[in-house]
């Protein structure tokens, strides 16, 4: 029993980012740049040169280089496949890699060979050792080409079957901003990863900082775990004008595809000085309120910093959604009656500003991984078992075989990855 009067101290949240492949490799060395979180950073690739670029860039990066007698140290040249068989025969410095964190994030750019290929692997790891695990990972630029887009949709739809969380970045909506309309192509890819790391510092800041209303790790685990899907969104909104303002920056980012109205798990955390006010941090929750589900559950949290000078910033997480994201060239007016738990709700207009709540920016072809109904958990195992499979189709590692689910509602073999195929004669970057 405590001593009276004695505080009883809680052990810190460990979070541990895995960066898979060439593009979640880069996305760590950006956060290894302002660490100030100290969160455990861990860069998973086939290539050793890639590895030791990511040393040479900050040493506090732990490097796990699989497959060695595989690729003979090199990349994987877009082969999905042969990532899995690297993983498979590396399970172990994965497991040990991973062993401890309570909050696992997988960070990759999918469509190329290791990170789609490994970053599934990882995800069904820490969902088997009961780890909270949150994705963030990119969809290719159209200029990539439609089957690396193919590739990367079959590997986020293994990564929403066992993912608490999943944010997906489609490289496409990066030009849709303003300020990114004319920048170069190495300049993009800097955007891309910059997105990426911003999304992982925002949640591991909201978890692992004590604000005047605290969020903690325990609130962001119910709203990611009571979810009907993995899927999530972040949006983040800055103004001078309050908190409100900020708010309906956050909901209207370009970024975004799904319809933020339809969410019915929020985080809204607050940053402003010690001017912030009560009527402002009133306002923005009621606006959330007032135009999403009526089943909304929102965690409020707020902090004060003095830097922010006056100007709010304003972090918005929504997960649950109702309805999934309307194809382009199938926009509708909105509903008159707001849609209920497990109906579609077809919400859109063009992009404007200001937009109206939760309309999304219009971009290009929805992927079919990401258009799934309201369980969409169990939709996309459907799917991909009702696959056909052809005889040469990979057949997934023995050691991910033999794994359980560990929640009861997924059926077993959920896991089994469709095939991956490159013909030879098209050349691939394994970003």
């Amino acid at each position: 029993m405590a001593e009276e009067g004695k505080l009883i101290s809680r052990p810190k949240v460990k979070i541990k980012v895995f960066g898979v492949g060439g593009g979640g490799n880069s996305v760590l060395m950006r956060l290894a740049q302002d660490n100030k979180l100290d969160l455990e950073l861990i860069a998973v690739n086939t290539d050793a040169r890639q590895l030791q670029q990511v040393a040479q860039v900050d040493e506090s990066i732990m490097t796990v280089q699989l497959g060695a007698p595989l690729t003979r140290g090199r990349g994987t040249g877009g082969n999905v496949e042969l990532a899995q068989h690297a993983a498979a025969q590396d399970e172990a410095k994965l497991r040990e890699a991973m062993n401890g964190a309570d909050l696992v994030f997988i960070t990759a750019g999918l469509g190329g060979g290791t990170g789609t290929g490994v970053a599934p692997v990882l995800a069904r790891m820490a969902h088997d050792a009961h780890i909270l695990s949150a994705g963030v990972v990119t969809l290719p630029f159209s200029f990539e080409g439609a089957r690396k887009m193919r590739i990367a949709e079959q590997g986020l739809t293994q990564m929403q079957l066992t993912m608490d969380a999943l944010i997906t970045v489609k490289n496409d909506n990066i030009m849709r901003l303003p300020e990114n309309r004319h920048m170069s192509l190495v300049t993009a890819f800097k955007a891309v990863d910059m997105v990426l790391r911003e999304a992982i510092s925002c949640i591991a800041e909201l978890i692992l900082t004590t604000g005047v209303i605290n969020v903690d790790f325990a609130d962001v685990t119910t709203v990611f775990r009571q979810s009907s899907s993995s899927d999530a969104m972040l949006g983040l909104g800055r103004s001078h004008n309050g908190a409100l303002e900020a708010l309906q920056r956050a909901i209207s980012s370009p970024l975004l595809d799904k319809n933020v109205e339809n969410a019915r798990g929020f985080i809204l955390n607050l940053t402003g000085d010690a001017e912030l006010s009560l009527y402002d941090v009133d306002a923005a929750t009621r606006y959330i309120y007032e135009h999403t589900s009526p089943q909304v559950n929102i965690i409020l949290g707020t902090v004060i910093d003095e830097n922010m000078k006056g100007d709010v910033q304003a972090m918005v997480i929504a997960t649950d959604f109702i309805d999934s994201p309307r194809p382009v060239g199938q926009m509708q007016q909105p509903q008159a009656q707001r849609p209920q738990p497990g109906q579609a709700a077809a919400m859109g207009q063009a992009f404007s500003q200001p937009r109206p709540f939760g309309q999304p920016q219009p971009v290009g072809q929805q992927s079919a991984a990401s258009a799934r109904p309201a369980d969409a958990k169990q939709s996309a195992t459907q799917q991909a078992q009702a696959q056909p499979q052809q005889a040469d189709d990979f057949q997934i590692p023995a050691f991910m075989q033999r794994r359980q689910p560990a929640q009861p509602q997924r059926p077993q073999g959920a896991f089994a990855m469709p095939a991956f195929k490159l013909a030879p004669d098209e050349p691939h970057k394994d970003k």
